[in-house]
């Protein structure tokens, strides 16, 4: 990734997940928690 990629649109994009994720829970599905756990390694 190139470091001048802005950290608020991965601010943002993380924001994003986390709303997708309470909705999911909400219906019960975990879906966005393993696709999470997948990008961490990336975004870390």
């Amino acid at each position: 990734m190139d470091k001048s990629y802005p950290i608020s649109v991965l601010i943002l994009i993380v924001c994003n997940i986390g709303a997708e994720y309470r909705k999911r829970v909400q219906k019960g599905t975990l879906l966005p928690l393993s696709f999470l756990a997948i990008l961490s390694p990336v975004l870390i």
